[in-house]
């Protein structure tokens, strides 16, 4: 995928970096304009990001639960469990003096070929990929708690439970995007480029809950009554066949970065510069709107309304659901007094991870720098769509033409810190994490990973006489 911008992490190691190449386009389509590359190939490229700020597992990580293959179980440390003699090594606790609105972010990305070509003012790419993504956002403490703990927590029975505004969201889609993007103005030491990616989406399946308001009461360790619910929802999925379209829609990457050329000082351009100095920079401004976009959904859809509905729901806590066509005739039957589901329509409109970003990028020298990039999501007002993650990062780099280490510090949801490393080599391997305690931490409340295959040729350049003190 040539424009990626996946809500979970930004691949920060890599995707800031002059010779990421189609890489870069993940965080700003302009940064493939000068290219230190005539064309990169991106082969293969994998990621895999999950986090949460309320439950983890203690003392575990996650080599600790790959190595296990599934052997020991993993209960969630509480009363209930422990009365049915449920106890384990992985044991999952929630953060109870957390008093933040609770979130949830998914992402899996597999990402086939993507070639970009870079030309003298101009460069190109093209690329698919597929992603799937889910956000939970917006819960509020007394009812991440009762999702927790269950009916039988005693503190939350015979209460009134008011769970206020949250979203869940999910969605899995295909695209194939083109990128455009050139240099459009140049003065003596500052370059400004532009970019812009269009990608054709194919749905393949998305699915929504919009609660709005819902009042709660836990009469018994059994029992759930709603005295007020008002919320939303609505699927489209073959259970079938999970790769079939279900809609289509459109998205648009746009970026514009500002680049002053004139170096302060002869260390800063080390390793890859020209005569114009066109290959490298003092600093760099760029500035993004990422998957602005949205998917419809045509085929296989159902969408459902509650509104101030109320019903007392006896023996809540054995349900058991086989199909999701049970979990709508459930809802009828206890919600609309009828034996079979009532939707409200059979088309909906999910809207695409959209963002605001800010990167700058300043050249230290001898091959080193720091970047720092801010990614807020642009809120989706009420309708369905995935919600992306905010965050602001600091990432210290070495960057060579053949090799690269960075380490990315970022404040997840501008809160919680997380600290990762990537690596590049030879500029066909790179692989990375933004959350290196999940490797190597006691507390798992998440995991991400990524990695990719490259194939590329570097431009031919007139380096300077100073070369670089590493030598690379």
């Amino acid at each position: 995928m040539l424009t990626l911008s996946c809500f979970g992490q930004e691949r920060l190691g890599v995707c800031n970096s002059p010779f990421a190449g189609v890489t870069g386009l993940w965080i700003n389509p302009a940064s493939m304009v000068h290219s230190p590359y005539k064309w990169d190939l991106n082969l293969i490229t994998a990621n895999a990001y999950l986090d949460n700020n309320y439950a983890y597992i203690y003392q575990t990580n996650a080599p600790n639960i790959a190595s296990d293959k599934g052997n020991t179980p993993i209960y969630v440390n509480n009363d209930y469990e422990y009365n049915k003699g449920k106890s384990s090594k992985y044991m999952v606790y929630n953060k109870e003096k957390n008093s933040w609105r609770k979130n949830f972010y998914l992402n899996v990305l597999a990402q086939g070929p993507s070639l970009m070509v870079s030309l003298k003012n101009w460069s190109f790419a093209l690329g698919t990929s597929v992603r799937s993504s889910a956000s939970l956002i917006g819960l509020n403490k007394i009812g991440s708690k009762l999702i927790f703990e269950g009916l039988t927590y005693e503190p939350l029975q015979n209460i009134d439970i008011k769970v206020q505004r949250a979203r869940v969201n999910f969605l899995s889609w295909h695209e194939i995007a083109f990128s455009a993007g050139r240099e459009i103005k140049r003065t003596n030491d500052i370059s400004i480029k532009a970019g812009i990616s269009y990608k054709y989406i194919r749905g393949l399946s998305g699915a929504y809950f919009l609660n709005k308001e819902a009042e709660l009461y836990v009469p018994n360790d059994s029992d759930l009554y709603f005295n007020n619910i008002d919320a939303r929802y609505g699927y489209s999925i073959n259970e079938d066949n999970f790769l079939q379209s279900n809609g289509k829609g459109h998205a648009l990457d746009l970026g514009i970065i500002f680049e002053k050329k004139a170096l302060n000082n002869a260390y800063q351009c080390p390793n890859f510069c020209n005569k114009k100095l066109e290959l490298q920079y003092s600093w760099k401004l760029g500035i993004s709107l990422l998957d602005i976009g949205y998917v419809r959904f045509n085929k296989n859809a159902q969408k459902f309304l509650l509104e101030n509905k109320t019903d007392k729901w006896y023996n809540f806590s054995e349900i058991t659901l086989n199909s999701i066509t049970g979990f709508d005739t459930l809802i009828s039957q206890h919600f609309n007094d009828a034996s079979a589901p009532l939707p409200d329509g059979d088309k909906f409109t999910m809207l695409l991870p959209m963002a605001l970003s800010i990167q700058y990028d300043y050249n230290l020298g001898y091959n080193f720098y720091v970047n720092a990039t801010w990614v807020q999501r642009i809120p989706h007002f009420g309708a369905p769509g995935v919600d992306r993650v905010n965050f602001i990062s600091v990432t210290p780099r070495f960057d060579s033409r053949r090799f690269s280490i960075a380490f990315p510090i970022t404040m997840y949801q501008y809160l919680w810190p997380r600290i990762g490393v990537a690596v590049r080599l030879n500029n066909f391997l790179f692989v990375g994490t933004d959350k290196l305690g999940a490797f190597l931490g006691n507390r798992l409340s998440g995991v991400d990973i990524y990695a990719g295959l490259k194939i590329n040729v570097l431009k031919k350049c007139s380096k300077k006489k100073n070369k670089s003190f590493f030598g690379f």
